[in-house]
């Protein structure tokens, strides 16, 4: 009985998202276009250490650095596209995200581009109270969902401004207070994109992020820069990108009494290999991604390693 009022604030707060897809979808002159569509599979192997994450070790003495554990997942690919005139809509997973699903469109101007989103993770998880030291922890699901808007290449320039809002909803929380977690985060970005010939481009970023939720304690400012270097020839695609991340947060932290401050970086090299061998309408994909965040306070330090391969089908 306590959780309908709960599912209903969630829809209310999806509604504008959904509200602009919709005015940006009934902007189309002709429905007249194509279907196009892929499936693939594949593996994801991650070795991750957080304290946070629901799937991590259940007993912690206390204030210390994280553990690593590791997991092999399958993965599966599964995403259709329509277009018509200068747009296109989506719907399906992604590569980045295999346990969510995405709805996007996407309209080519005369000069640019506007492309507006929603995202939905499925399965997301974390401990009801992760800050049982001594104590074995229980998991819980965490829902992540969200929208994007994009604005590219204003004016015939090579600029993109983007803005994402994601919101986090933990199921059965223990925290209460300064502590809870369900809140949103929102990332505001600008990139150029610099092409230096044929193959090569270059794309330095910048953005603001700024975290509020429930709890006080969690509410931060943050801020990234990276730099991404895109090579591509023929039906490969070459994309390596490092950023480097920062975070303040508003209040010190009850249980550790320090107000906690975090420093990071995100290092990720993406193949995509279209017509591979020869092989018309299939196409792999392959990737490493690592991230590593350190903190003043050790219990919120953080590292993650993935490699993911897979192969498909377009038709």
């Amino acid at each position: 009985m306590l959780a309908e009022p709960k599912k209903r604030s969630m829809l209310r707060r999806a509604m504008p998202g959904m509200a602009l897809l919709s005015a940006l979808l009934l902007n189309g002159t002709s429905w007249a276009g194509e279907f196009n569509s892929r499936a693939g599979l594949g593996l994801l192997v991650m070795e991750q250490a957080d304290n946070m994450s629901g799937r991590g070790y259940r007993v912690i003495a206390g204030n210390e650095r994280p553990r690593a554990f590791s997991r092999l997942i399958p993965i599966g690919l599964l995403d259709t596209r329509y277009t018509w005139d200068n747009s296109a809509i989506s719907f399906g997973t992604a590569v980045d995200d295999p346990a969510g699903l995405t709805l996007s469109y996407r309209r080519k101007l005369e000069s640019g581009a506007i492309s507006a989103g929603l995202f939905y993770s499925i399965f997301g998880s974390e401990w009801r109270n992760p800050y049982l030291f001594g104590t074995p922890r229980v998991d819980t699901t965490v829902h992540t969902y969200g929208a994007r808007a994009a604005w590219e290449e204003i004016g015939g320039q090579p600029f993109t401004v983007a803005i994402k809002g994601t919101a986090k909803r933990v199921a059965n929380e223990d925290l209460t207070g300064v502590l809870r977690r369900d809140g949103v985060l929102l990332d505001t970005d600008i990139s150029y994109r610099r092409r230096l010939n044929e193959e090569w481009s270059l794309v330095p970023s910048v953005s603001y992020l700024r975290g509020q939720y429930d709890g006080s304690a969690n509410n931060f400012h943050g801020g990234t820069f990276g730099i991404g270097a895109i090579w591509s020839k023929d039906n490969l695609v070459i994309t390596t990108r490092l950023a480097g991340t920062l975070a303040e947060y508003d209040r010190e932290h009850p249980v550790f009494d320090q107000r906690r401050q975090d420093l990071g970086y995100r290092f990720s090299t993406l193949v995509n290999w279209g017509s591979p061998f020869g092989w018309k309408q299939w196409f792999t994909s392959a990737g490493i991604i690592h991230s590593r965040v350190d903190s003043n306070i050790d219990f919120f330090a953080s590292r993650a390693t993935y490699g993911y391969a897979l192969m498909g089908y377009q038709f």
